[in-house]
């Protein structure tokens, strides 16, 4: 059966580094980075969509539950 809708993009996934460790009941913005986690390293997404963000197995709802500043995500 053929696919039926918009073109697949294709590109570079690439898994950035666990910030779980952050989490305390306060901290709500962390820094996007691969790691080595450097400012070198650091990515910026140009839209909420372009991610997939789970926290603790549960999967989150882009611009509902995180939004983007820069190269940081906002819970």
């Amino acid at each position: 059966m053929a696919y039926i809708g918009n073109n697949i993009p294709a590109g570079s996934y690439r898994k950035l580094s666990d910030i779980s460790s952050g989490f305390n009941g306060v901290t709500t913005t962390f820094q996007l980075s691969v790691p080595p986690s450097t400012s070198a390293y650091y990515v910026t997404p140009t839209s909420v969509y372009q991610l997939l963000i789970s926290v603790g197995g549960i999967i989150q709802n882009p611009g509902v539950d995180y939004t983007l500043s820069g190269s940081q995500i906002v819970f």
